[in-house]
């Protein structure tokens, strides 16, 4: 999960070499919450959406990861 760099470097590569060029899915153990303000601004939600969180009720919990004691739940799976 301490690879911000290189994450920031695949978003790019894939929000503006793929997905600009061709219709796709996008989905995976992405290892950061989009509302991170560090890692969250990487994503151009102009052309994402999260169906994990969209298709949701907004009562019910989205976390893909529980939280622990030094950690609190997050979402790191994206649809």
């Amino acid at each position: 999960m301490d690879n911000k760099k290189k994450r920031e470097e695949q978003m790019d590569y894939i929000q503006h070499r793929i997905l600009q060029s061709h219709d796709a899915i996008f989905m995976g153990d992405l290892n950061f919450d989009f509302n991170w303000n560090d890692e969250g601004k990487n994503l151009d939600t102009t052309i994402f959406t999260d169906l994990w969180a969209d298709l949701r009720r907004k009562d019910e919990e989205a976390y893909t990861k529980n939280g622990t004691p030094c950690y609190k739940p997050v979402a790191l799976d994206h649809v």
